[in-house]
């Protein structure tokens, strides 16, 4: 049954599941705390249900005797905050502690998730910074960073990074592009470079959104043959360096960085879907400015 009730939250089907719990309660098996868990993630996971039923289903808990978990608390947390509704997973958390539950990894990163998504990013940053927890998930740093970034407090994203790499959580893709895509809108296109060999460094592989950032930062400003060459992924080295010596950007005879970027690039396969939408993005943002100067 209880298999039952959690594929059923998985599907996000919030009625299959309670079909399931009275088909337990017919059957003279009493729901238990994990039955619960999982009608709670199915109500987390359509946020067309109202917060209330959450509430109502701890309440139900609690009037069969079952004792809510850790587990039942980050889930009502999760909840909440996926509604924007932050005050109100503050107050689970106060729960939490009054019961004597640590808040874990799990309800932290939901709430620093949640603040950033509310636009309350210095709420999140105090999260992180607080230490309330040893390793924070990567995705609520992530999280952090990219409201960040987004805002343009460029060292406020460095100083969360900093704060991930010393709480032993290593950023992976996501964290780069988030933190590459706002240094790169700055205008720091050396720092965004830096970025991108150190994920290289790191056996991170840049995706389609990490290129396209660099693109949009690259593709405005002149950069050194080292720089260019270093957008390319690195199992395409013979590639890159072909073309390289091919436009003598080696011998730097050429004054058009910005086709030798382009040719570079439509020689990476990888690269090819990132440049692709980097055009696309052009071609839009001319037509934003001519219908603002229209």
């Amino acid at each position: 049954f209880n298999a039952a009730v959690a594929a059923a939250a998985r599907a996000g089907d919030v009625e299959l599941a309670w079909r399931v719990v009275d088909d337990m309660a017919a059957a003279g098996v009493m729901p238990v705390a994990r039955t619960f868990n999982s009608v709670l993630i199915a109500y987390t996971r359509d946020l067309g249900l109202e917060l209330d039923g959450v509430f109502a289903i701890v309440r139900d808990m609690r009037r069969r005797g079952l004792k809510p978990n850790v587990v039942t608390y980050a889930t009502m947390v999760d909840a909440c905050a996926r509604r924007g509704r932050m005050a109100a997973a503050e107050a689970v958390v106060q729960v939490m502690h009054k019961v004597g539950v640590t808040p874990n990894d799990v309800v932290i990163g939901s709430l620093i998730n949640g603040y950033c998504a509310c636009g309350e990013v210095e709420k999140a940053a105090r999260i992180l910074e607080s230490g309330q927890v040893a390793r924070p998930p990567v995705h609520a740093f992530t999280a952090v960073v990219d409201a960040l970034g987004k805002r343009g407090d460029i060292e406020g994203a460095l100083r969360a990074v900093g704060i991930m790499k010393r709480a032993g959580v290593p950023p992976n893709v996501q964290t780069y592009t988030a933190l590459i895509d706002a240094i790169g809108k700055s205008g720091n296109t050396t720092l965004a470079l830096k970025l991108l060999q150190e994920m290289k460094e790191n056996g991170i592989e840049p995706n389609e959104i990490t290129f396209t950032s660099l693109l949009r930062s690259i593709g405005m400003s002149s950069q050194s043959d080292t720089a260019l060459k270093s957008v390319l992924p690195s199992r395409n080295s013979k590639v890159t360096d072909a073309v390289v010596s091919e436009n003598g950007i080696e011998q730097g005879t050429t004054d058009e960085p910005k086709s030798l970027l382009i040719k570079i690039l439509e020689s990476s396969p990888e690269a090819k879907q990132s440049f692709e939408a980097y055009k696309a993005y052009k071609r839009r943002d001319k037509k934003d400015r001519s219908r603002r100067s229209a």
